[in-house]
């Protein structure tokens, strides 16, 4: 049977929990180290990228079925919602949504291109829903509580130029993590069973 139309096991949600309490935490730990080191504020996007691209690698290749990386969409939306930003959550399951969508069409996750392209979709599609409300929605009333969390210094230079410069270089950064991670998987993880 096709891995890409097959249902989760108990060992396959297992696995995506494990992976995804690793990105969370890989998430806001390198936020909070980041945050301490000013000159690198306006590089936070690449620099996550970068960070968790191995992880999400490591968890669509144990993990190779429709729907991982909606599930993580998902629980990092909460965690965003949770802290009172909830285009997060959007960001989030659209993000998610859209890179399963594109596997689905593109054959499948056993596939090495399609891995790194839905990977790469998901961080994009993400990143720019997440930042929307400040470029591209900030003068519609649904957004004024959520952006009332951000110092105005902080909405005024999320142009729409600034945001392809963010998404172009985590871009980049994205495919740098994905090739880091694909040494490791070649190094600890050779009898993996996803042509990766």
């Amino acid at each position: 049977m096709d891995s890409r139309l097959t249902k989760f096991t108990t060992h396959d949600l297992v696995m995506v929990g494990i992976f995804n309490a690793a990105l969370v935490l890989f998430f806001y730990g390198t936020t909070i180290v980041l945050h301490f080191i000013p000159f690198l504020w306006g590089a936070m996007d690449p620099v996550l990228c970068f960070v968790l691209a191995p992880i999400f690698l490591l968890m669509v290749v144990r993990v190779p079925k429709t729907g991982v990386l909606t599930i993580h969409g998902f629980i990092i939306g909460i965690v965003h919602a949770a802290i009172g930003w909830w285009p997060g959550l959007v960001a989030g399951i659209v993000g998610g949504t859209v890179a399963d969508a594109f596997a689905v069409a593109a054959g499948g996750y056993k596939k090495k291109t399609v891995v790194y392209g839905s990977i790469s979709l998901f961080f994009l599609v993400k990143i720019a829903l997440f930042y929307s409300p400040m470029y591209l929605f900030m003068y519609l009333p649904w957004f004024d509580d959520v952006l009332s969390m951000w110092p105005k210094e902080s909405i005024e230079k999320y142009t729409v130029v600034y945001v392809i410069g963010v998404l172009v270089f985590s871009l980049i950064a994205c495919f740098a993590g994905l090739l880091f991670g694909q040494r490791m998987l070649s190094r600890h993880f050779k009898n993996s069973s996803v042509a990766c």
